[in-house]
Formats: structure tokens, sequence, C-alpha cells
């Protein structure tokens, strides 16, 4: 769908297209059915036994949901699914980078337990809530979206080295006190911390990253941030900023998986993938086996 009509003036049309965001991407859909939806595709498409499947990962910055908090939603899909001897575990409060810290946590348990886990993060925007259509200072919006993936050790499609986190609680005081260079500075400077530690992690230099993906905010972001990490922009994904905005649930994995199709990655390809939200940053390397 086109830029809301709520901010067509010629000048604030002039901002989102300058920043490379055209259009957001919505449903009529609840966030059960998406999640429902995803997940069963997910399985399709694994051709695992069922029974192989022993947790479920789900992850949302819509903590606020009313639909989560009527309908037992855990144990209606679990029970919709064929999983209903799986163990569900909710991983909420972190906005953009919820889906995030159930990659790590899932992954965690998957080589633990030794086991198959189904990942699946949905984000509707609602009128209510933290998460408004229009994302303010950034000249960005937020679609509605869903993903899942499986996370096991057994012949992965990416290999996942640890993820490198950081916290910074106090950018809420600068982000609702409307700070923006506070919170800019913030961004950017936490981001280069958590891209470092990526890469010392991983004994890669920064020639050595072939790709480079991260939430879809908008062009002038991925610009900044290619100069501030000193990483060509070239290498950063940014196809998906004008096609489907800035999807909480995901955007990482809806790139990875464009890419892809696409036939953007090559086995071996390195791929640092960062996911930022307004007080933690996580970013960790994937490689394509």
């Amino acid at each position: 769908m086109d830029i809301p009509e709520m901010i067509t003036s010629k000048e604030n049309l002039a901002k989102f297209r300058i920043n490379g965001v055209r259009q957001f991407c919505s449903t009529n859909k609840t966030m059960y059915q998406l999640a429902l939806e995803t997940s069963r595709t997910t399985i399709l498409k694994s051709e695992l036994d069922k029974k192989m499947i022993t947790a479920v990962f789900f992850a949302t910055g819509n903590h606020h949901c009313t639909e989560l908090q009527e309908e037992d939603f855990a144990s209606r899909l679990l029970d919709e699914l064929g999983l209903d001897h799986a163990f569900f575990y909710g991983v909420f409060m972190q906005y953009c980078a919820s889906v995030a810290a159930a990659v790590q946590l899932a992954a965690q348990y998957a080589e633990v337990h030794d086991t198959n886990v189904l990942l699946v993060s949905v984000d509707k925007i609602f009128d209510y809530g933290h998460i408004k259509r229009i994302i303010p200072g950034v000249i960005g919006l937020h679609s509605d979206g869903a993903v899942s993936c499986i996370i096991s050790g057994r012949e992965p499609e990416f290999s996942l080295a640890p993820f490198q986190t950081l916290q910074d609680s106090s950018s809420w005081r600068m982000m609702y006190g409307q700070e923006k260079k506070g919170l800019q500075d913030s961004f950017l400077s936490n981001s280069r911390i958590v891209i470092a530690r990526v890469l010392e992690k991983s004994h890669l230099l920064k020639n050595q990253i072939n790709h480079v993906v991260t939430n879809n905010f908008n062009y002038t972001i991925s610009k900044n941030l290619s100069i501030y990490w000193e990483i060509p922009y070239e290498k950063f994904f940014s196809l998906n900023i004008s096609r489907t905005a800035h999807c909480p649930a995901g955007d990482v994995f809806i790139n990875l998986l464009d890419m892809s199709k696409a036939g953007i990655i090559e086995s071996g390809d390195s791929i640092l993938t960062f996911f930022p939200a307004p007080h933690s940053w996580m970013g960790t390397l994937l490689t394509k086996n």
C-alpha cells in the first residue's frame, strides 16, 4: 500500500521518497492467522516428522496486543500445528530485536537438547500501542508480517555464530524526550561496538564480509551505517526498503529469503546481520552452507 494519506503533504512525500520509502505491507489477517500460516508452510517445507520438533519460540513486538491476552494463543497454535508435545516459549519486549533474541535462545536450546526448534515471529501494526504505522523521526513505515524457520544443528542452510549484544536502556529517555541527536549518536556508536565484536569473535576483516543485512528503515540510515562501520554500501541489501518497508517481525529473514531466491547469496558467503531496537542492539554472522 502507498504511504498513508494522513502524511501525504508535498513536504512529507518528498522526505519519504528521498529516503527510498514508497509503500508498506498490510493484511487483514489476525496475528494468530499469520503465525499459523507461516508455521504450517515452514514445517511442510522442512519435511521433518513433527515429533522431531520439540519446542516453539514465538517473538513479537506486539506484546500489548489484546489478541495475545484474550486467547490461549500458545496452546491453540501448538494444537493446530500438530505440535501438542512441544514446549512454547514467548520472547517479547525487545521490539525490533525480539526476533534476534528468540533466535539466540532457540539456537542454544536446539544445541543443548540436540533437537529441532520452530521459530515464529509475527507483528501486526494496530492503531493502538507503541508500534505505529509511521516511524517518527526516522522517515520510515512499519509493515505487517510473519516469518518462521527451523533452527537445527543438522544440515542447516546457514551456520550461525554466537550473537553479540549491547543494552542501553537510557536511550528510552532520549526517545520519549525527543532528543533526536542523542538518539542518533547512541544508535550509531552502539551499533559500531556490536559490529566490531561480531567481526572480532568471527576472526574476520571487514573486507571479508560479502553481504550486510539489517532492518529496512530507509536508504539514509543504511548509508550512514555504511559510513560509520566503514563497510561499502554496495554490500548492504536495500532492495526491500522500497518494496516492503520495515517489518519488525523479521526484516533480516525476509531479506535473506529474497536474496536466496534471487541467487545473490552463494555457498561460503559471510553475511553480517544486525538487529537494532530502541534500547537493544544485536548482531551475528551467518555463513551460507
